[in-house]
This record gives structure tokens, C-alpha cells and sequence, in this order.
């Protein structure tokens, strides 16, 4: 089980490793893009949203990591009030919600991923790009978030039954 959870939290580590590395590109396109604008009078058609793009990759890819480092939103005014072990029991019985949102998302956002790939679907902008493959990034990231949320749970389970914390920092 130990190994389960490792290499789960090694994914979620590496995917938000990575993810955070897109802000490089959306750097440079959008001072490639004020620079084509100001100082050379022309404009791009694609830097808005290839930026756009880049950025909600990195959002939605990012969420496994935020729930690896806990960093999610909560109602802490009650929650941090409870003891560990009582944090561990509710985090147990709330994660029926999580678990079926994320089961929604998945299943809904596969089925817009699949129907997207089979008619190359593009954007509606004068340029036109491929929507496919930040649309594929939908299902990949609720995947990778399920998985992240199985390893939580197991391990929430584990400190609501034993009182023993059993996370590991990578």
C-alpha cells in the first residue's frame, strides 16, 4: 500500500514539476507578442490564445499537486478546531462528494475529449486552433486528481481508524 501511495504522490510531485514549467513559454509569447504590437505595429493572432491555452493547462494539470500539498480551499474556522483524528473522520466522510464530482468530471470530460479528437475540433478565432488538446487535458487532470484523492482517502482512513499519521514528504 505504501508503494501505492509513493508512487501516486511522485506523480502528482512531477506533474506540478512540470506544469509549473509552461510559464516560461507564456512568458516569452506574450513579450514576443508586446513587442510585435508596440514597437513594430503588428499584432499576432495567435499569443492570446496559445497563452490562454498554456495557462489553462496549467491550471487544470495542477490539481493533483494542490491536493498533495493540501492546498485547496476548506472551511478552516471549524475544521482546524477538531483534533487530527476528527479532521482525518470528516475528510473520510466528505470525500464521497469529491469522489463523485470527480467521477462526473471524468466521465463527462472523456466523452468532450473523445467527441473533440473525432471531429478536429478547432476554436471559433479568427485563427482557428485546435481545441482537442486542452480539451484532453480535462479528463487526464480529473484522472490524476482521482488518483491523488484515492491516496488522501486511504490515508485519512488509515489516521480515523489507528490515530496514526502515516503522510511522508517526498
Amino acid at each position: 500500500m505504501n508503494r501505492f501511495l509513493s508512487t501516486v504522490d511522485k506523480i502528482s510531485q512531477k506533474t506540478g514539476e512540470m506544469v509549473s514549467l509552461l510559464i516560461f513559454p507564456m512568458i516569452l509569447i506574450i513579450v514576443y507578442e508586446v513587442t510585435m504590437r508596440y514597437f513594430f505595429n503588428n499584432p499576432t493572432k495567435w499569443v492570446f490564445e496559445t497563452a490562454l491555452f498554456l495557462f489553462a493547462a496549467s491550471v487544470i494539470l495542477s490539481g493533483c499537486y494542490v491536493l498533495k500539498e493540501h492546498g485547496h480551499v476548506g472551511m478552516d474556522f471549524f475544521y482546524l478546531r477538531l483534533s487530527i483524528r476528527k479532521r482525518a473522520t470528516l475528510d473520510v466522510i466528505t470525500s464521497f462528494i469529491f469522489f463523485a464530482f470527480i467521477g462526473v468530471l471524468l466521465y463527462q470530460s472523456t466523452i468532450m475529449a473523445v467527441d473533440c479528437w473525432s471531429i478536429s475540433a478547432r476554436s471559433n478565432s479568427s485563427w482557428g486552433p485546435p481545441i482537442y488538446p486542452i480539451v484532453t487535458t480535462i479528463p487526464v487532470a480529473a484522472f490524476l486528481l482521482l488518483l491523488q484523492g484515492l491516496a488522501k482517502l486511504i490515508r485519512d482512513l488509515h489516521l480515523a481508524i489507528t490515530g496514526k499519521d502515516n503522510r511522508k514528504a517526498i
